[in-house]
C-alpha cells in the first residue's frame, strides 16, 4: 500500500494547506496554550517547569522545536498536528493490512481517514492526536505478536510513550497487556517478557519519579486526581462549570505560567470523589459519562450501525468460524476505553480511537454477512449473476454507510463544529465551503487582528482578566489566554462581573465601567483597571 500512503499523505498535506488559511488561528481550548507555555519552558531553560503533573511531556517535547521554526506556538502547533497526522495515517495502514476485505474496500478505508486526520490536527491542539497514532502502533504490535509475526519487542517501548503522551496510557496498557497475555495461546518465556517489561518499566519510572520529586509524594499524574472531584466530574443535569476556568479569578501557577491552569489545584481546595461513600454521586457521575459516549459514538453515529451490523454478523456466523484476531483486539481496545474514561471524565477526543476502530469493522460485518458460496450445482453463468448482485447489494449498504462516517469530521472542518444543521444548510456547506469556512472562522480571524493591535497598547508582562462571555461560540477563557499569550502577558481567569481589586486590563465582550482603552468590530473591549 506504500503508492496509496504516498497518495493519500499527498491529499491530506494539500487538504491541510487549502483548510489553513482559514482555520489558523482557531483555538477553542485552554489546554493548548498550556502546552504550548510548556514547551516555551523548554526552550528558555525553565526544565522543573516543564515537569508538569497535569500536562502529559511527549507533545511538549515534541512541539519545542517546531516553535524555534515557526515562532508562534499556535503556527508551530498547527504544523506539528499536521506531522503527527501522517504518522497517524501511516499506523492506519498498517492496521489495514490485517482487515480481510476485498482490496478496493481495503483501499476506500485508507483514503476515509483523511477527513479525520484533518479535523483532528488542524482544529484539536492537544496530544489526543499523538495518542491514537501510538495506539494504533501498539494495535499493531499486539496483532503481529499474538500472531507470532513479532518477538514483541516493540510493546513495552510503545506502551511507555502512550504512558508519555497521556497519563491514562499507564493503566491503559497494563491492561491490554494483561489481557493479551490471557489471550497467548503458549508459555510466554521470561526472556520475552523482559524485553517487553524493562523498557516500559524504565521508561516510565524516570518519568514518575521526576513527578514525584516535584509534587513531594508518589504519584503517576496529577490530572487524574483533579478530575476526580466534586467540583470537577460531571453529573446528570449537571452544567460543567471547571474550577480555575470559571469561579473567578486566580494568580498564575508560577511567575512564568501563563494562568493558574498550568497548575489548576495549585491555589483551590478540591473534594475527591468518594465512590464508596457516596455512591449514589459517583453512579450519576458514571451515567453522565456514559451518556457522553452514547452522545458521541452512537446518536446518530456509526456506534449503532457498528452493533447492528456485529448483532447480525454473529448470528449468521458458522460455528467453525474464527473471528480475526483484528477484531478482538479492536473490541477490547474499545471497550477499556469506553469503560476506562466511564468512570472518570469523557470528551469526544478522548474517544477518537473507537469511531476510527468502528470503520472497518462494520465494512468486514457488511462484507461476510453478504458473502455468498455458491452450491457446485449452479451454473458458472447464475454463480456470475449471484456474485454481482451480492456486491451491487454490498454497495448499496456501504456507500450510505461509509458517508454516514466521514460526514462529522467534514461538518467539523467547515463549521468548527459538529453542528445541528438540516440537510439544506448541510448541502450549501459542502456545495460552497470556502463560503462556509469564512463564515465560520471569521471570529478567529477578527481576535487575531484585534491581537496584532493590542500588542501596542498592552504592555509585555502585563496582567489580564475578562468577563465571562455570554456568546457560546468561542471560550471566552480561551479566547483571553490567546490574548495573553501573543501579548506576553499574564492570565487571572474570567469572573461574572468586573473585580474592584484586579489591576491591569480587563477583556469584554459587552460595555463596562472604565477606562476603555480598545474596542473593536469583533466585539472585543478592554478596559484599563
Amino acid at each position: 500500500m506504500k503508492k496509496d500512503f504516498l497518495l493519500i499523505v499527498a491529499i491530506y498535506l494539500l487538504a491541510c494547506l487549502g483548510v489553513m488559511p482559514y482555520v489558523k488561528w482557531y483555538v477553542d481550548n485552554p489546554d493548548s496554550l498550556q502546552y504550548i507555555n510548556i514547551a516555551h519552558h523548554i526552550l528558555d531553560g525553565r526544565l522543573t517547569l516543564a515537569i508538569n503533573g497535569y500536562w502529559s511531556p511527549l507533545i511538549t517535547w515534541l512541539l519545542a522545536p517546531f516553535i524555534l521554526i515557526f515562532s508562534d506556538g499556535i503556527i508551530a502547533f498547527k504544523y506539528l498536528q499536521m506531522a503527527i497526522g501522517i504518522f497517524v495515517i501511516r499506523k492506519w495502514l498498517m492496521f489495514l493490512v490485517f482487515v480481510d476485505v476485498d482490496e478496493k474496500w481495503k483501499r476506500v478505508l485508507g483514503f476515509m481517514i483523511t477527513p479525520f486526520i484533518i479535523s483532528y490536527s488542524l482544529l484539536n491542539l492537544t496530544p489526543d492526536l499523538l495518542f491514537v497514532g501510538i495506539l494504533l502502533s501498539l494495535i499493531v504490535e499486539l496483532i503481529r505478536w499474538l500472531d507470532k509475526q513479532s518477538d514483541g519487542s516493540k510493546i513495552g517501548k510503545l506502551g511507555a510513550v502512550l504512558f508519555l503522551t497521556k497519563s491514562f496510557g499507564l493503566p491503559l496498557f497494563i491492561f491490554l497487556f494483561c489481557f493479551v497475555i490471557w489471550m497467548k495461546d503458549e508459555r510466554i518465556p521470561k526472556f520475552t517478557l523482559k524485553k517487553i517489561l524493562l523498557p516500559f518499566g524504565a521508561i516510565s519510572f524516570v518519568w514518575i519519579i521526576l513527578l514525584s520529586v516535584k509534587y513531594g509524594k508518589f504519584t503517576i499524574s496529577e490530572s487524574a486526581k483533579f478530575n476526580f472531584t466534586y467540583e470537577v466530574a460531571p453529573t446528570l443535569g449537571k452544567t460543567v462549570q471547571l474550577p480555575v476556568l470559571g469561579n473567578g479569578l486566580l494568580k498564575p501557577a508560577n511567575d512564568h505560567a501563563l494562568s493558574a491552569w498550568e497548575d489548576p489545584a495549585s491555589q483551590i481546595q478540591l473534594t475527591p470523589l468518594d465512590p464508596v461513600g457516596d455512591f449514589s454521586n459517583y453512579l450519576s457521575v458514571v451515567n453522565r459519562n456514559l451518556q457522553s459516549i452514547y452522545f458521541h459514538d452512537f446518536r446518530n453515529q456509526l456506534g449503532w450501525v457498528f452493533i447492528f451490523f456485529l448483532i447480525v454478523y454473529l448470528i449468521r456466523k458458522k460455528s467453525h468460524e474464527v473471528i480475526p484476531l483484528w477484531i478482538k483486539i479492536s473490541l477490547l481496545v474499545i471497550c477499556t476505553m469506553y469503560f476506562g474514561y466511564s468512570l472518570i471524565l469523557v470528551h469526544e477526543r478522548y474517544i477518537w480511537i473507537c469511531t476510527l476502530l468502528f470503520i472497518p469493522m462494520v465494512v468486514f460485518f457488511i462484507d461476510k454477512i453478504f458473502t455468498s458460496i455458491p452450491s457446485s450445482k449452479i451454473s458458472e453463468i447464475k454463480k456470475i449473476q449471484a456474485t454481482k448482485r451480492i456486491s451491487e447489494i454490498k454497495l448499496i449498504i456501504l456507500i450510505p454507510v461509509l458517508i454516514l462516517c466521514i460526514k462529522r469530521p467534514a461538518k467539523e472542518v467547515l463549521m468548527c463544529g459538529d453542528r445541528d444543521v438540516n440537510i439544506l444548510q448541510l448541502y450549501h456547506a459542502f456545495r460552497s465551503p470556502i463560503e462556509t469556512m469564512s463564515i465560520f472562522y471569521r471570529p478567529d480571524e477578527k481576535l487575531h487582528d484585534d491581537i496584532q493591535k493590542l500588542k501596542r497598547i498592552i504592555p509585555p508582562n502585563s496582567n489580564l482578566a475578562s468577563i465571562k462571555k455570554a456568546d457560546p461560540e468561542r471560550d471566552g477563557y480561551a479566547s483571553t489566554l490567546l490574548i495573553a499569550y501573543e501579548c506576553k502577558s499574564k492570565y487571572f481567569g474570567q469572573t461574572f462581573e468586573v473585580d474592584s481589586t484586579f489591576k491591569g486590563y480587563f477583556v469584554s465582550w459587552k460595555a463596562e465601567a472604565g477606562e476603555k482603552v480598545f474596542d473593536s468590530d469583533g466585539g472585543v473591549k478592554v478596559y484599563l483597571k
